[in-house]
C-alpha cells in the first residue's frame, strides 16, 4: 500500500472534525476498499491522540479493515484478541473479499508480539475445526507470513493424505474422502 499526500490530508481532516459524518457514513467508507488507506491513516493518527474516538468507530470497520488497522499498530490488546478470535472463526466459514489485503498488511507489519498473539488465537480456534475450515485459515496465515495454526486430529489426518501416497489401510480409507466416497473398509467399524 502506498500512502499518498491526498489520503494523509483527508485522514488529518477527519481527525480535526469534531463531529465527523454520521455513523452510517463511516460504515459506507469502511465498506469501500478505496477508502481503506485514508481510514488506516486516520486510525493511526487518532490512536495516538484520541483513543476513545477510534474505539467507538472500530466496530464499524469490516473485519479485514480492522485487521489492517491492528497490523499498523493502532488498537489495544483486547481489540486484537477479540478481532483474532472472531476473524479466525470467520475465515473458517469462508474466505471473503479483501482477505488478501488484510493478510498483506500483517505480512508487512513489524508487530511481532501481535503476530504471536494471532498465531495463538488462530491455533485455539482452528484447532477445533474440520479440515476445510482449517485449510482456509491456514491459507490466510501463510499469506500473512505467520506460522500455520494447530490442526485438529481429523484435519491432520485428512490433509496428511494430500502430501503422500497411502501407506496404511486407514490412509487408503481417508483417501476415499477425496473421491467423495465413504471411508469404510473391512476392518474399520463405526
Amino acid at each position: 500500500m502506498v500512502f499518498r499526500l491526498q489520503e494523509y490530508l483527508a485522514a488529518k481532516h477527519l481527525t480535526w472534525d469534531e463531529s465527523p459524518a454520521q455513523p452510517n457514513q463511516w460504515e459506507a467508507w469502511a465498506g469501500q476498499s478505496t477508502w481503506w488507506e485514508t481510514l488506516r491513516l486516520w486510525s493511526g493518527i487518532t490512536w495516538d491522540t484520541r483513543r476513545q474516538l477510534l474505539s467507538s468507530h472500530f466496530p464499524r470497520f469490516s473485519p479485514h479493515l480492522q485487521g489492517c488497522v491492528l497490523a499498523d499498530g493502532a488498537g489495544d490488546d483486547s481489540m486484537l484478541r477479540e478481532w483474532a478470535v472472531t476473524y479466525a472463526a470467520g475465515l473458517a466459514q469462508q474466505l471473503t473479499n479483501d482477505w488478501q489485503e488484510c493478510a498483506a498488511a500483517w505480512k508487512r507489519s513489524r508487530q511481532i508480539e501481535r503476530k504471536m498473539a494471532i498465531e495463538a488465537a488462530f491455533s485455539e480456534v482452528l484447532g477445533r475445526v474440520n479440515w476445510l475450515a482449517w485449510q482456509r485459515g491456514g491459507l490466510w496465515a501463510e499469506e500473512a507470513g505467520l506460522a500455520p495454526p494447530r490442526q485438529s486430529e481429523l484435519a491432520a489426518l485428512v490433509l496428511g493424505t494430500m502430501d503422500s501416497l497411502p501407506t496404511s489401510e486407514v490412509s487408503v480409507l481417508v483417501g476415499r474422502i477425496w473421491c467423495s466416497g465413504a471411508p469404510y473398509g473391512p476392518t474399520i467399524q463405526y
